[in-house]
């Protein structure tokens, strides 16, 4: 995953590692919650790589059931103490909203998109800001998954790239270009 980028910030006295993603030279896309009321960030690459983002004919793409990979420092089982020491990754499906919600008990917003929790695999406590790619394209940012812990078997929630790419296109010609 050449396009991960670690993130380290300290938000009320409190250590945050986060993920996220290097969409062009200069410009990395993470998690709002991973950076809002930080004072600095350490940001950490390796093998530095751009990752594509959605153009404007995805913008009503749906992804059900599409193959994707998400990856990030998050921790690997709920018993874990630490986050990882080493950018992991593993393979999901994105689920159609219904699915998603019936898992949670609420509604999902069309903003979001959701990934199988299937094979008790799932984002954890570290890997909110990760990016959610299928076929090279990222597609989500990690947000949340279940409260109860990542190996329960419920979804993953990401922001839907979709949803924001109006507001990404004005950043990315605002504060760096695209290469």
């Amino acid at each position: 995953m050449p396009y991960m980028v670690a993130i380290r910030t300290t938000i009320d006295d409190k250590s945050i590692l986060c993920g996220g993603s290097l969409i062009t030279n200069s410009l990395v896309l993470t998690a709002a919650r991973c950076v809002s009321g930080a004072a600095e960030a350490e940001i950490t690459l390796e093998n530095v790589n751009i990752v594509d983002i959605p153009t404007l004919r995805d913008i009503t793409k749906s992804y059900d059931e599409e193959l994707g990979i998400v990856a990030g420092w998050g921790k690997a089982r709920d018993t874990d103490s630490t986050t990882s020491s080493v950018l992991r990754s593993i393979g999901t499906t994105i689920i159609p909203t219904l699915a998603c919600e019936i898992g949670y008990l609420f509604s999902i917003s069309t903003s979001q998109i959701c990934t199988s929790g299937s094979n008790k695999q799932n984002i954890c406590l570290g890997d909110a800001g990760s990016p959610l790619v299928v076929n090279g394209v990222q597609v989500g940012i990690a947000s949340f998954g279940s409260g109860f812990g990542c190996e329960v078997g419920l979804p993953g929630v990401y922001t839907r790239m979709t949803s924001y790419l109006t507001w990404l296109y004005i950043g990315i010609e605002t504060y760096g270009e695209k290469s």
